[in-house]
């Protein structure tokens, strides 16, 4: 399918269409796609410019490939404008010489009806009805054929000065795979390159061979730079893989740690379960205590006050008024702590207890004081419970000493003898008695 365009600055850029082939209005084009600039051409009036470019269109690729000739716009003297005719191929491409033929038929029709000295006169679209398709428009339809390689829709652009004819360049353009290194290329005469203001991104080739070959250092440029591309993509895909194992080992030791860390926990809430189970067997236990505990101190009371009334109802000399304080752990719930009771009575059961032992350290001492003068070595140590004796009766008595015969032991016994064998009871009864008379 062929679009073909009729364009020029008539008051601005103005754009008529003219369809050939099925469907060939059904994508929409942009009037900007073929605008051009001052930095791109140097547009002269002896000689025609062709521009071919491509770019993507709904997912095909559309091929514009169109005449331009300088022109004066409507009312204005200022430079720039221009005019011709060009053709959008829609997924296809075509005999480049008939295509030629047929926009410089198109072009002159607008110069004829439009235009006069170069000078717009009439806008295109009034002048619609007057243009005529070109002659040989069923034979260049014949000679489409589908798109393969050509033009990429992206990238550089380049200027091929060719002075002798276009249509191999636009042939190249279209089929070559070199050219797939150019997105736009502009073809035309050396006095088309812009001189002052050219664009950085043009490439101005002298002849479309050295185009080819700029093309191929272009294409291994690129190339080059694909690979190194590759190159640190694949750096990057392996950097990527080691953050993917990485976060995998980490993702492994979180989830061991979880599993560790969840062990822990059910751990930890078994052991408050069993310290739970421990501490109500305890309470119970205390609870156990507890009643056994009220229940001594109640029989303790019930004691007690048996024995205060026991002792009241004997009518006891020197009664007094004492107070015996409950026992603050006796609680059982009927009574409050701390009450005291009055009783009445002296002999309390501590006071017993005390007379008690009182007694019994009587008796020891008594036992003790009786042993120690049983066995003293000295008769006359039991003098301190009589009288003294009179110095007169002491000396009229002799004392001798009997020895204990061998085999008894080495135990001195002292005896007292005189003369009438009197004894020391006997002296002491007898001084008594001269005392008392």
């Amino acid at each position: 399918m062929i679009i073909i365009t009729l364009f020029g600055t008539t008051r601005g850029l103005e754009l008529q269409h003219f369809p050939f082939g099925v469907n060939a209005l059904h994508h929409r084009l942009e009037d900007a796609w073929i605008g051009i600039t001052a930095s791109q051409l140097n547009l002269r009036p002896e000689k025609n410019a062709v521009v071919v470019s491509r770019r993507s269109l709904e997912n095909q690729l559309a091929t514009w490939i169109g005449i331009y000739r300088p022109a004066i716009e409507m009312g204005y003297e200022r430079p720039g404008g221009f005019y011709g005719a060009g053709a959008w191929i829609i997924d296809h491409v075509v005999d480049a010489r008939l295509l030629i033929e047929s926009l410089e038929e198109m072009a002159n029709q607008i110069k004829d009806i439009a235009m006069q000295r170069n000078h717009f006169v009439k806008k295109i679209s009034d002048a619609r009805n007057e243009f005529s398709p070109p002659s040989r428009a069923s034979v260049l339809l014949s000679t489409l054929a589908k798109v393969q390689q050509g033009l990429a829709a992206e990238g550089e652009s380049a200027f091929i000065v060719e002075d002798l004819s276009y249509i191999e360049v636009i042939e190249w353009a279209q089929r070559a795979r070199s050219a797939s290194h150019y997105s736009k290329v502009f073809i035309g005469s050396a006095t088309h390159i812009p001189m002052a203001g050219r664009s950085p991104t043009l490439k101005v080739f002298e002849s479309l061979s050295l185009s080819i070959e700029g093309a191929y250092q272009g294409l291994s440029l690129k190339y080059r730079a694909v690979n190194e591309r590759a190159y640190s993509l694949s750096q990057e895909v392996n950097r990527f893989q080691e953050e993917k194992t990485q976060l995998e080992n980490d993702r492994n030791l979180s989830y061991e740690k979880l599993l560790r860390y969840t062990n822990d926990l059910r751990k930890s809430i078994t052991y408050n379960e069993d310290l739970v189970r421990e501490l109500k067997i305890q309470k119970e236990k205390n609870y156990l205590l507890q009643s056994r505990l009220n229940y001594f101190y109640g029989v303790t009371r019930n004691s007690q006050a048996t024995e205060n009334n026991e002792q009241s109802a004997t009518g006891s000399s020197g009664l007094q008024g004492s107070t015996i304080e409950a026992d603050p752990f006796s609680n059982d719930g009927n009574e409050e702590p701390h009450k005291t009771t009055k009783v009445v009575g002296f002999f309390s059961l501590e006071f017993l207890w005390v007379l008690l032992l009182l007694i019994i350290l009587l008796v020891l001492i008594f036992i003790l004081v009786k042993v120690f003068f049983s066995q003293s070595d000295s008769p006359l140590e039991k003098r301190t419970f009589s009288e003294p004796l009179h110095e007169s009766s002491i000396n009229d008595q002799s004392m001798k000493l009997r020895q204990i015969p061998e085999g008894k032991g080495a135990e001195k016994v002292p005896l007292i003898e005189n003369e009438n064998k009197t004894s020391i009871k006997d002296l002491i009864n007898n001084g008594t008695k001269g005392k008392t008379n």
